[in-house]
Order: structure tokens, then C-alpha cells, then sequence
């Protein structure tokens, strides 16, 4: 924008000029026409025509005039230009404003995340990221005891794992379950919410109050499949629900990301810029969840509007924690198609 403005700058300069040395050299002419008029050089007699001063005025009038309209127009459209920038001015000063207003309230909103008394604000999502996994392996083991692995793709999978753990089992409830889902998985749902449940009360209500770094993997995970490496540690109750805190964290940060996104006069490299402020916001685990987040239902649109590949905003997710799902490498070359001159989607590609 600045280099816009910039050249539009030097262009109407170079218009002033212009016009300033036509002035001046027809002001340089007029002084020297008198002379040039009163003789006679045989060219032409001006004997006939009336007084010099009349046929001086007579010829410099409209010339004149022309001169003036001109520079009148450049007088309006100088001011034009600089009212233009004045407006681009204040409409970027209310675009910073805004975003950074959204900005503070999302660090604010991390600094509100609470598991417990110990584990708050950015501490919160590494703990939410094993309660996601514990619930994907909960379904997905759940899935292959029921014979369901060809009516249950990996995606939906990941979605249904994700609404377990956002939303909780006291909020997936047999009577809106069908609302939520469809109905040809309503009896897997219906199934993976009671065991949700049966792990809930294992958990808190048994096993964890003795022992509050309960393994939810000991009762998950008896594939002993070794891509699931050490036990998910649990220190708060598992499956109570997420939405009341993640629900704002994630609305906002769709909000800030659409605004930059959105904006008309702002270039790409710009809006680049204000992403990249976002993105430095965010820690890996948070990234992580924000990668899964747009996988699921709720927030599908961060893939369907582009954000990951405009802008990669989860370019310094550890793509080797992303362990659930297809490749994230494999999973954007997918939906978006590999990036020109060699350019990789995460950083960790990079090394």
C-alpha cells in the first residue's frame, strides 16, 4: 500500500511540473510577443488589425484561460489525491486499531484457559491435546471391535473424536446425538458415548482420585500399537467439555484472520504481514489444535477459505506430534496442491 501511494505520489508530482514549465515558458513567450509583433519582417502585417495591445490580448486570452482551467484542474485533483490519502490513512489507523483490540483479547482469552488451578492459559493446550488423542483412540479402537472401519473414514473419525472432547459427554446425550451426527453412525456414537463415559467415571471418580496422573492410556490402548508411545497423562477430569473456553478462543482468532483476509486495499505481501503477527501468537500445541480443529466440523472453514495456504498459520506445527490422521504434509498437498519454487507448508520440512 505504501509503495502504491508512493508511486501515485510522484506521479502527480511529475504533473505539476510538467505543467509549471508549460506555464513558464508561455509566460517567457508573452513578454517577448510585443516586440515580436511590432515589426515588420514581411511575414506578417499587423497594420490592419487593430491596435498591438488588442491583438496581444486577443491572442493571449485563450491561451491564458486554457492555463488557468488547467492548473485549476491540477489544484483539484492534487487535493483529490491527498483527501484519497488521507481517507486510505484513517481507514488503515481503524484496521490496526481493530486488530490489535482483537489481538490483546486473544491473548487475554489464553491467559482465561483453566484446567485447574495448576494448570492454566498456555499450559492448557498441550494437556487438551492428549485429551484429544485419548478420545481419537477411544473411537478408533471402538471402531475396529465394532467392525465399522469401512463405514467410518479417518476424517470422521477425527471429527467425532474432536466433538467428544469439546463438547463432552454430558453434552452428547442419546437424544441429541442424532441431531449432531448422522444417522447412519448414530449407533457408533451412541456406543463411544457410553465408553466416553465408562472412562470418565473410571477415571475421576475411581482410579484418579487416588492417583491424579492416571494413565487414560492403561484402559484405552490394549492394541499395544508402538506408534502410541508413552501413556497420555491425565490431571483433570477427561470429557467434561471444552466449548465454553475454546468456543471465543477460536471464534476470535477466525475473526482477526478474516478481517486481514478480507480487506480490499491491503496487498497480499501486507496482509502476509498481520498473519504472521497472528501466527507468532500461537504455540506449537496450539497450532496443533487449530489444525485439528479445522478438521472437524466446527471448523472447516479454515481450510475451505484457504487461511492454511495464504497464510500458514500453523507453518511451525511439530508435524511430528500430528500423529492422528493422515500426514499434515500429505494432507495440505491434498487439498491444496504442492507450493511453488520448492516452498515447504511447515518448517520442520525446511530442516
Amino acid at each position: 500500500m505504501e509503495k502504491k501511494n508512493k508511486k501515485e505520489f510522484l506521479l502527480t508530482r511529475k504533473h505539476v511540473q510538467i505543467v509549471s514549465w508549460v506555464g513558464l515558458l508561455l509566460l517567457i513567450f508573452s513578454l517577448f510577443l510585443p516586440a515580436l509583433l511590432s515589426q515588420n519582417t514581411g511575414w506578417w502585417d499587423f497594420s490592419t488589425t487593430g491596435e498591438i495591445g488588442d491583438t496581444i490580448g486577443g491572442i493571449l486570452t485563450p491561451a491564458i484561460a486554457v492555463i488557468a482551467a488547467g492548473l485549476t484542474f491540477l489544484a483539484f485533483y492534487v487535493q483529490f489525491e491527498a483527501n484519497q490519502q488521507q481517507k486510505n490513512d484513517i481507514a488503515r489507523e481503524r484496521l490496526e486499531r481493530k486488530f490489535y483490540q482483537l489481538l490483546e483479547l486473544h491473548k487475554k482469552n489464553v491467559d482465561e484457559l483453566q484446567l485447574n488451578e495448576k494448570i492454566k492459559g498456555r499450559h492448557y493446550f498441550p494437556h487438551l491435546f492428549n485429551e484429544f488423542k485419548a478420545s481419537y483412540y477411544l473411537c478408533e479402537k471402538l471402531m475396529k471391535e465394532t467392525n465399522q472401519v469401512d463405514s467410518l473414514d479417518d476424517e470422521m473419525l477425527i471429527d467425532v473424536a474432536y466433538r467428544f472432547m469439546f463438547l463432552g459427554t454430558n453434552s452428547l446425550t442419546p437424544e441429541n446425538i442424532p441431531v449432531l451426527f448422522s444417522r447412519s453412525s448414530f449407533p457408533f456414537i451412541l456406543k463411544a458415548h457410553n465408553l466416553a463415559t465408562d472412562v470418565l467415571h473410571r477415571s475421576f471418580d475411581g482410579h484418579m482420585k487416588q492417583n491424579p496422573h492416571f494413565p487414560l492410556q492403561g484402559y484405552i490402548f490394549q492394541d499395544n500399537n508402538p506408534k502410541r508411545g508413552e501413556p497420555y497423562l491425565i490431571y483433570h477430569k477427561p470429557f467434561s467439555g471444552h466449548s465454553h473456553q475454546l468456543g471465543h478462543y477460536f471464534r476470535n482468532l477466525f475473526h482477526m484472520v478474516k478481517l486481514i483476509d478480507q480487506n480490499t486495499w491491503l496487498s497480499d505481501e501486507e496482509k502476509k504481514d498481520f498473519t504472521r503477527i497472528i501466527r507468532a501468537q500461537l504455540s506449537n500445541e496450539e497450532q496443533l489444535m487449530l489444525y485439528y480443529n479445522a478438521q472437524s466440523n466446527y471448523g472447516k472453514a479454515w481450510f475451505e477459505n484457504g487461511y492454511f495456504k495464504k497464510y500458514k498459520l500453523v507453518h511451525n506445527m511439530p508435524v511430528q506430534m500430528a500423529e492422528i490422521g493422515l500426514n499434515p504434509k500429505s494432507k495440505f498437498i491434498s487439498k491444496y496442491g504442492a507450493l511453488p519454487n520448492g516452498e515447504e507448508y511447515f518448517e520442520w520440512d525446511e530442516r
